[in-house]
């Protein structure tokens, strides 16, 4: 998307993924945040520090996010278009990088989709919302906790992305049962989400993964410091906040994720695993980046 999407004429090959203007957004959701960001988790850290940097992170390669589940978007929206799904919720979104991939794989199966994104920041909202009308697409927008969202009229379709992981599982039941009061009936949720078998509970960087981190990230800043519009020092002097802010709660099984729909009024329709990408380290215990471990793939149909 970029510009419009186009759909080839080779049933075998997918369209081509839509552009990221990254170079033109980063600098935007760093300025942003400074302003907008008002949520704060657990430790009282607000999430200011997170999509500040979020954008740098995807520009520089070391963030990993929706776009490598793209071929299983396209299979999925697909079928979901097949059975009628227009109206879309894209339920949390970091930027506009989700949203964008759903609507090149729904504009792909042939569909026109009406979209909202809902988050309970306003910072990735507006990227979103900037994003939509860079490439001439409304994008609607919810600042809202999901648990306290009611829809003026339901959709057929909720997507998300690594949201089971970021709340505590005791709220899980509690989100899954409001998906299921967002979607009419036979609508579905289409989801990503990594699975970490032997992981505590709560995971956060350790101070080993935090040095990594900040050599990590002031390395490949230097490397391509001609490309940014921010000092590689000033890009990596931010280690310390954001290692602050990222605690994810691990998904731990394939049967974790089907009980929880299958309890809160869904049929588990499809639930594959992708393989880790080689290029990546598999064994890393913290919330970590660009990486390797397993995802799950997953559509849930309401009964």
């Amino acid at each position: 998307m970029g510009g419009d999407t186009t759909v080839v004429s080779d049933a075998s090959l997918p369209p081509p993924l839509p552009e990221e203007p990254l170079a033109l957004s980063a600098p935007l959701a760093r300025a942003w945040a400074k302003t907008l960001c008002r949520h704060v988790n657990e430790s009282g850290i607000s999430c200011a520090v997170y999509h500040g940097l979020w954008q740098d992170l995807r520009r520089l390669g070391l963030a990993a996010g929706p776009r490598r589940g793209a071929q299983f978007f396209l299979d999925a929206f697909h079928d979901a278009v097949r059975a009628g799904g227009r109206r879309i919720l894209v339920s949390g979104a970091v930027d506009y990088c989700l949203p964008a991939i759903v609507l090149w794989a729904a504009t792909a199966a042939g569909a026109k989709p009406d979209l909202t994104v809902i988050d309970i920041c306003e910072t990735p909202l507006r990227l979103c919302a900037w994003y939509g009308d860079r490439i001439g697409v409304e994008i609607g927008t919810v600042r809202s906790d999901i648990l306290d969202y009611e829809p003026a009229a339901p959709y057929d379709i909720v997507v998300a992305h690594s949201l089971l992981s970021e709340i505590p599982p005791a709220a899980r039941g509690r989100l899954i049962a409001k998906w299921r009061d967002c979607l009419v009936p036979g609508g579905r949720v289409i989801g990503v989400n990594r699975v970490r078998p032997d992981a505590p509970e709560v995971l956060w960087f350790t101070a080993e993964q935090t040095k990594e981190f900040h050599e990590l990230l002031l390395r490949e800043a230097t490397l391509h410091a001609a490309e940014l519009d921010i000092a590689p020092e000033e890009l990596a002097a931010s280690t310390d906040s954001y290692v602050a802010y990222r605690l994810v709660y691990p998904l731990r099984s394939r049967e974790v994720l089907s009980a929880l729909f299958e309890d809160n009024g869904f049929r588990v329709a499809s639930l594959t695993a992708d393989v880790p990408d080689p290029r990546y380290p598999g064994n890393s215990q913290g919330p970590t980046l660009a990486g390797g471990p397993v995802h799950l793939k997953f559509v849930a149909i309401r009964q």
